[in-house]
C-alpha cells in the first residue's frame, strides 16, 4: 500500500504533483489495477496521466476491446464513457454483470450528457457512479479509490462466505443427522444423504418431488398448506 498525492481541485493537470505522496487521503494497493475504456484520443492521454501514480492503468478504446481484457485479467475498476463506439457503455455494462465473473467488478461511467434517464439507467445495470464531464481531478481520483476499496471488500467477502458455505457443506454432507436447505420460495437447494435417506429420495433424483410419496390424504394436506404459505406471503408483498 502506498499513500497518494494531496490533489488541487482547481489546478491544471500538468501542475499536479502526483509523484509525491505525502498526505493519508487515499490507500491504493501497486497492484489494482484500473481500465480506462474512452473513445477520444484527449481522455486516453488526460486519464492514465491522472491516475498513473495510484494504480496500474490500462486502456481500451472500444467496448469490445474492454470485454476481451477484463476477462482475460480482471481490473479492480472499470471506468469507462457511456458512448463509446459499437457496443456502447449501456451494453459494456449489461454484458459485465450479466457474467459470473466479472458482475462484481466495480463500474464508474462517465458521460457529458445531462439526460436524467440515462444515469438511472446506468445505476439500475449495476453502475457504482456516474460523474459529467467535466469534472474535477480530485473528485474523480477520490471516487475511484473509494469505488476500488469497496470492490476488494466485497470481492473478500463474496469468496470469504463461498469458502465458508463449501466448509458447511462439507460438514452437512457426513453429517448422520438429515439436514435440508429451504429457499425463501418454498424449494429444496439442499439435502444432505442423511435427510435423502429418511425420505426414501435416491441421491440422483429431485428432492422437490418429495410430496409424491406421501399418502393422498397427507399430500393433499401439504398441498393446502403450500397454497396457504404461498398467499399469505404474495399478500405480505403486496403491502405498502
Amino acid at each position: 500500500m502506498f499513500r497518494a498525492a494531496h490533489l488541487d481541485v482547481d489546478a491544471p493537470l500538468e501542475s499536479l504533483n502526483l509523484v509525491e505522496r505525502q498526505e493519508d487521503e487515499y490507500m491504493f494497493d501497486p497492484s489494482d489495477v484500473l481500465l480506462v475504456v474512452d473513445d477520444t484520443p484527449d481522455m486516453l492521454h488526460y486519464l492514465p496521466q491522472l491516475l498513473h501514480s495510484y494504480c496500474k492503468v490500462v486502456t481500451a478504446k472500444k467496448g469490445e476491446e474492454a470485454l476481451q481484457i477484463v476477462r482475460a485479467s480482471p481490473p479492480q475498476l472499470i471506468l469507462f464513457d457511456l458512448m463509446i463506439p459499437k457496443v456502447d457503455g449501456q451494453q459494456l455494462l449489461s454484458a459485465l454483470r450479466a457474467d459470473v465473473s466479472t458482475q462484481l467488478i466495480p463500474v464508474i461511467l462517465l458521460s457529458a450528457s445531462t439526460d436524467e434517464e440515462s444515469r438511472l439507467a446506468a445505476y439500475n445495470a449495476g453502475a457504482e457512479n456516474f460523474m459529467l464531464k467535466p469534472f474535477r481531478p480530485r473528485k474523480l481520483v477520490a471516487r475511484v479509490h473509494v469505488h476500488m476499496v469497496l470492490g476488494k471488500r466485497r470481492l473478500a467477502l463474496e469468496k470469504s462466505f463461498a469458502s465458508r458455505g463449501h466448509e458447511v457443506k462439507i460438514l452437512s454432507d457426513y453429517c448422520s443427522s438429515g439436514i435440508v436447505w429451504i429457499s425463501a420460495e418454498g424449494k429444496v437447494v439442499y439435502a444432505n444423504a442423511a435427510w435423502l435417506g429418511y425420505s426414501g429420495i435416491a441421491e440422483h433424483d429431485d428432492p422437490n418431488n418429495w410430496p409424491v410419496r406421501l399418502e393422498p390424504e397427507s399430500r393433499e394436506r401439504s398441498e393446502g398448506i403450500a397454497q396457504i404459505s404461498q398467499s399469505l406471503g404474495s399478500g405480505s408483498r403486496e403491502r405498502p
